[in-house]
């Protein structure tokens, strides 16, 4: 049976991920990416800074605001983790 991650290592995975699609990707800067999901820049600093997950509402805004399927977006995750 496979350990469950812990929050820290999932806000980790998330944070690096969403970071990467953002830079690599879509080239958007995290106001950018803000105001195409419709939060704060706050928000999605903390994201990146692994210092908060997204719920499921911003994860679907977000993702599509990378132009990423979010259930692509998950599988990521699920890979960073080692699941």
């Amino acid at each position: 049976m496979k350990q469950m991650p812990t929050r820290e290592q999932v806000e980790a995975a998330y944070g690096e991920i969403q970071k990467n699609l953002r830079e690599n990707t879509t080239d958007l800067t995290q106001q950018e990416l803000a105001e195409k999901a419709g939060t704060s820049i706050d928000y999605i600093s903390r994201l990146e800074c692994a210092n908060r997950c997204p719920n499921l509402f911003y994860f679907i805004r977000i993702s599509l605001a990378l132009d990423v399927d979010p259930v692509l977006a998950i599988s990521m995750v699920m890979r960073r983790l080692g699941l």
